[in-house]
């Protein structure tokens, strides 16, 4: 028992560390460098004075997007999105329409649907300037790339670990707990039997440390 309880709790860390891991890389690292690649790549394509209002909407709208994937992922309710968003909203990142409908979907929707805003923006705006479409598709892959960030993010959060391999590790504890204060019972009779207080003192010691840990 002793060496089988080691083994399927570093199993169970690992993969605990597992998912953490392809959150933080593939999920949330993807919805930055979408982000960020978005900035760098607007600014490339759209550098004019004329296209200043351009870039502080997409900017604006990529801020949000932001913001409001981190409230999805705290399970925070709408009012507290407004809040986190609006704080600072001295140049108005969205209008009260905008806000009605982003209101209206689910919590992760919502990221998607300011991307995909985003993305009917830069395809307007290529079109006015006559940017040849295979151009734009490098915004097609960081935004798509981003909105596939999201949908891992969600997927992850709301799937839990399968029921019966958490209740196998419990069950496992559980019995070894058990086994172990039986062990240190007998030990401990024993040694008070035969006078040793070195012997009980590490015993009690032992029933006592070893079911926190």
């Amino acid at each position: 028992m002793s060496r089988v309880v080691p083994f399927m709790l570093g199993l169970y860390l690992s993969l605990c560390l597992g998912r953490w891991w392809m959150l933080r890389e593939l999920a949330i690292g993807s919805v930055y460098d979408g982000v960020t690649n978005l900035g760098l790549l607007v600014g490339a394509y759209f550098p004019h004075d004329r296209h200043r209002k351009f870039r502080v909407k997409v900017r604006r709208y990529s801020s949000c997007a932001v913001r409001l994937l981190v409230c999805a992922a705290r399970g925070e309710d709408w009012a507290a999105c407004q809040a986190a968003i609006w704080r600072d909203d001295s140049e108005g990142q969205l209008t009260e329409l905008e806000k009605d409908c982003l209101q209206k979907v689910a919590p992760y929707q919502r990221v998607m649907m300011i991307f995909g805003w985003i993305l009917t923006l830069i395809v307007e705006a290529a079109h006015i300037d006559k940017i040849p479409p295979p151009n734009i598709n490098a915004f097609h892959v960081q935004l798509l790339a981003a909105r596939d960030g999201i949908q891992l993010i969600d997927t992850v959060l709301n799937t839990q670990l399968p029921f019966a391999y958490v209740h196998l590790i419990a069950l496992l504890v559980n019995l070894n707990n058990i086994v172990v204060s039986l062990k240190c019972a007998f030990v401990l009779a024993v040694s008070w039997k035969m006078s040793d207080p070195l012997s009980v003192a590490s015993q009690i010691m032992y029933i006592m440390v070893m079911p926190v840990l």
